[in-house]
């Protein structure tokens, strides 16, 4: 965080548990990729890390574009390496 703290407004805390809709995606912006996927004993623990650091938080938009089978945790927050390239079209279309 240290080295992030003069940008501190540039960064997004992506995770599953905000109620924010990432609607834009910011050339400038620092996105962090929140890893915690459980959703009973750490349920929240990437939104209360954000919001502890004060920095801003926000989910992809993963279920308005695509319709998938697993929860919407996980369809946001465990993302295969290889579906990148895909996701960053969807976002530039955001």
């Amino acid at each position: 965080m240290q080295v992030f703290e003069r940008r501190k407004t540039d960064l997004v805390y992506l995770t599953a548990d905000s109620p924010n809709l990432l609607t834009a995606v910011d050339p400038a912006g620092v996105y962090i990729v929140g890893g915690i996927v459980d959703r009973n004993q750490w349920k929240g623990a990437t939104l209360m890390k954000a919001m502890n650091l004060s920095i801003s938080h926000a989910k992809l938009p993963i279920g308005e574009h695509l319709k998938l089978t697993t929860s919407e945790v996980q369809t946001s927050v465990a993302i295969p390496l290889p579906f990148f390239p895909f996701l960053h079209k969807i976002l530039s279309m955001v």
